[in-house]
């Protein structure tokens, strides 16, 4: 239980430093995720995120 709960948290926490990234400089969504250097699993949950 704790487990799922923190990987929510932490989803929504890399899909909020995206989110300010692309506002702040003006860089696509893969160039973000790439500053934040995620991982692949990262990567297909934040692309699940923002392409639904």
């Amino acid at each position: 239980m704790f487990f799922n709960n923190t990987l929510d948290l932490l989803g929504k926490k890399n899909i909020e430093h995206v989110r300010n990234l692309m506002n702040e400089l003006p860089c696509s969504m893969q160039r973000a995720m790439d500053i934040l250097k995620l991982t692949a699993y990262e990567r297909k949950e934040i692309e699940k995120y923002f392409h639904s």
